[in-house]
């Protein structure tokens, strides 16, 4: 009997772990919330800061806001809506943005976007970065988004095509 039980002990722990890490992984396969993120797109000058542009569906049947950004490879991630105020179009900060259930918000040049501020001198078109959307109630989405010029940014437009 006790031959076995050493037997158990030095097999056991490891099955036992494997086994833990299949039903982890299985259930980070999982989606991890309801807001989908398409056609995300950084676009930069190559002086001052960049702007995000990009579509977010709501998978749920409940609204959702976003409520900020953040990004390692930018000092600040901001929200911004493009107002037309007495003839003369301005940029404001907004404090979120509205997903509405089983919808989609889209985010365009001329209307709301992210402004990436203090950009490093890495980040340039042909290169990618890591933004952090965050949700009100979907929480944080990672995405890694292609960085472009504006050329390149317009020549993706479904119109342009």
């Amino acid at each position: 009997m006790l031959r076995h039980s050493g037997f158990l002990a030095v097999v056991l722990p490891p099955l036992v772990a494997v086994g833990c890490a299949f039903l982890v992984a299985e259930a980070s396969a999982k989606p991890v919330n309801d807001i989908a993120v398409k056609d995300a797109k950084i676009v930069v000058t190559g002086i001052g800061p960049g702007a995000g542009y990009m579509t977010f569906i709501n998978r749920s049947k409940k609204a959702d806001k976003l409520v900020g950004a953040k990004s390692a490879s930018a000092s600040k991630v901001m929200i911004h809506e493009t107002v037309e105020e007495d003839g003369v179009l301005k940029m404001r900060h907004a404090k979120t943005f509205d997903v509405p259930a089983s919808g989609k918000l889209v985010l365009k040049p001329g209307g709301r976007h992210l402004m990436l501020m203090g950009l490093g001198p890495k980040i340039k078109p042909g290169t990618k970065l890591v933004l952090e959307l965050q949700f009100q109630n979907a929480g944080p989405v990672k995405v890694t988004v292609p960085v472009l010029s504006p050329a390149q940014a317009h020549a993706n437009e479904p119109e342009a095509r």
